[in-house]
């Protein structure tokens, strides 16, 4: 009968499993059998959303504590109750009991049950706010649960580490584990898995503005949840289709979706569902221009985000709401909104990623402009970043780093607000970097110097005179800049400060990640190790600003030329480290010509006597789809190693070219 259970649960067939469950409850008499069975019962109540019957088998499950002596037991007891009042709101008991837990299982020697403790004080610190340290107990999880094989386990993992990625703002890697774990979920026949997984991509597509996908993926997700009775499943599936609805102009579409799911999440008295529900209400009526109604919403929706005590749902209501006043036009009850939304997304992320977007997305709709842009000192060289165009694309930011900081600097000598404001405007269009008509800058300012500016960009006049639009973007400039200072300061510990790169922190710890992805799901990644050719002469000859123009050059070829969940790092002065999942020989071979072609047109551009920049790349391709081994046993020591031997190999060779370790071919 338990292995019944357990494949009912595996394969999220709730309901049955619920009713054996029960009846078995009422029949044995052994204590292991009431632990286990009890520990169901808490699984699916939860799962279910069931709070208020979860808490009543936690507290026949806690009375069984000091009636086994089995350490394992007493683990699994004290993890299933902290998980209750975790879900309850009792954080700081939930917190004692799930380290209790923790420990009894290592004490146990039990990796099975450890992994699913770690999960949850994961979750824990999920909730409260604290990423890092959600990712890395997610991380320990995901290590052990591979060395297991637990494939069950891997997917809840991956599913967790994503849903951490796309809150802190990480919408790609957020991506990259939601497929993993669709992937796991579809092979082991977890139609649950499925359902939040296809939602979760479907909410990732949508912010991508691949609305095709999002929409595809909403519509696969419900189709299942009504298959199976999955009602709450069903309720975000709908929520999703109802913002496509919204983005298709489908008005009486999106009501109708609006209210499935109000009532759906009224039901099971689901805080996320409510709010995004709220925010999605909001958004209709500020389409249908009903804006006493569109605030009623999202007060509410602020008041259930501040009750439920979680930060991203508290900053996704701030943050709609400061959009909402700036679109009334109340400025200042808008940017009181802004104040207190970064003051909480510093708490829950200091992602690059997110921070930088929202500053834009939020500046343009402070000041009606089409456009917003930063440009950040970075080193000796400056940054320009912007939200990429297009209705459907709006939450992806493009970042080029330029050369060079002082020269646009040195041109702001009046510090004047309309002085400074024309200057880099006329820097901005005699670079050709923009084409618009009607441009405003204000300047970020640390401890008293500028490190940037923010610039709004339309074609048409904006909305209120220029004086006023300049004025109001130097208010927001001033509350920003903190915020952005500080994302920099912490970019600058894990990233190149001339090539905004990431540098060779957490070098080892990546490689790991895509060793321990490869054996698991059979693919194959290359490791690249490039070099400058004679980088050091050209740097003797033609003086070092030109050899960091090249650098940086090279750096935004890199980027254009992969892909946003590759990795790139600068290795040493003149090296760089590109790591590409998924790959096999032919793809790595099309990819290093085409990036070998790439480096030598850049010559047309420094149109110097003499001069040719080209580099060498050696690499290794690690195949996951043939290593059986322990993957701890593969260091990324090793690979970087291997990667670098073809390297010299092809810098041997003549230059110019490519080597892949134990081929020792040239392509």
């Amino acid at each position: 009968m338990y292995k019944i259970i357990d494949k009912l649960l595996q394969r999220g067939e709730y309901k049955k499993a619920h009713k054996l469950v029960i009846k078995e409850l009422s029949s044995t008499k052994r204590i292991d059998n009431k632990i286990y069975l009890l520990k169901s019962a808490i699984f699916i109540c939860l799962r279910e959303h069931n709070v208020s019957l979860a808490k009543k088998y936690s507290e026949q499950i806690i009375v069984l504590a000091d009636k086994t002596d089995d350490v394992s037991f007493k683990s699994i007891i004290y993890h299933m109750y902290g998980l209750t009042l975790f879900k309850t709101g009792n954080l700081i008991d939930a917190h004692m009991n799930l380290k209790k837990s923790l420990y009894l299982s290592r004490q146990a020697n039990n990796e099975e049950l450890e992994v699913k403790v770690l999960d949850s004080i994961g979750k824990y610190y999920e909730d409260d706010g604290e990423v890092l340290n959600a990712i890395y107990y997610y991380k320990m999880s995901e290590r052990k649960k591979i060395l297991l094989k637990d494939n069950i386990g891997l997917a809840i993992t991956y599913g967790n580490l994503g849903r951490v990625y796309f809150e802190s703002g990480d919408i790609y890697k957020a991506k990259e584990y939601f497929q993993l774990d669709y992937t796991i979920s579809k092979n082991l026949e977890d139609y649950f898995g499925q359902t939040i997984m296809l939602n979760q991509l479907g909410d990732v597509y949508r912010m991508l503005g691949h609305i095709n996908y999002s929409e595809k993926s909403y519509q696969s997700a419900l189709d299942i949840a009504n298959k199976m009775g999955y009602e709450l499943s069903k309720g975000f599936s709908i929520l999703g289709l109802g913002y496509i609805a919204t983005l298709h102009d489908e008005m009486e579409k999106a009501k109708e979706y609006a209210e499935k799911v109000r009532k759906i999440f009224e039901s099971f008295n689901k805080y996320d569902g409510k709010i995004d529900s709220l925010i999605l209400l909001s958004n209709i009526a500020i389409r249908e221009n009903d804006m006493e109604q569109a605030e009623k919403y999202l007060l509410r929706a602020n008041n259930f985000a501040v009750n439920a005590k979680v930060n991203f749902e508290i900053s996704k209501s701030l943050f709609e709401t400061a959009k909402f006043y700036f679109k009334k036009n109340e400025v200042y009850d808008g940017l009181e909104k802004v104040d207190r939304y970064f003051q909480v997304m510093m708490k829950l992320s200091k992602s690059e990623f997110s921070i930088f977007r929202n500053v834009l997305a939020l500046g343009e709709e402070l000041v009606g402009a089409e456009d917003a842009l930063l440009i950040l000192k970075r080193d000796r060289a400056l940054e320009m970043i912007k939200i990429s165009p297009g209705l459907r694309n709006r939450f992806k930011i493009s970042r080029q780093v330029l050369t060079s900081w002082e020269e646009l600097h040195e041109r702001v000598v009046d510090k004047s607000e309309h002085s400074s404001s024309r200057e880099i405007t006329n820097w901005l269009r005699e670079n050709k970097y923009i084409s618009k008509e009607y441009i405003a800058a204000a300047a970020l300012c640390r401890e008293g110097e500028d490190f940037g500016y923010i610039v709004a960009m339309n074609n048409n006049p904006f909305l209120r005179s220029f004086d006023d639009t300049l004025n109001i973007l130097n208010v927001y400039a001033c509350k920003v800049a903190e915020v952005i200072s500080t994302v920099l300061s912490i970019e600058l510990s894990r990233y190149d400060a001339l090539t905004r790169l990431k540098n060779r922190e957490s070098l080892d710890k990546e490689i790991k990640d895509e060793i321990y992805k490869a054996v698991v799901f059979r693919k194959n990644f290359i490791t690249l190790m490039i070099d400058i050719d004679d980088f050091k002469e050209i740097n003797d000859v033609y003086g070092h600003q030109l050899g960091d123009f090249i650098l940086v050059n090279i750096s935004n070829i890199l980027r254009s030329q992969t892909r946003e969940t590759d990795l790139i790092f600068r290795y040493g002065g003149d090296e760089f480290l590109v790591v590409i999942g998924n790959v096999n020989r032919s793809s790595v071979e099309k990819f290093v010509e085409r990036l070998l072609e790439k480096v030598r047109k850049q010559n047309i551009i420094y149109r110097l006597s003499g001069l040719k920049i080209t580099i060498s790349i050696g690499g290794y391709i690690f195949k996951g789809s043939e290593y059986s081994e322990d993957p701890e046993s593969f260091s990324s020591k090793e690979i970087i190693k291997k990667a670098d031997k073809s390297l010299y190999k092809a810098k041997y060779a003549g230059k110019d070219r490519f080597c892949l370790y134990d081929e020792g071919q040239e392509i």
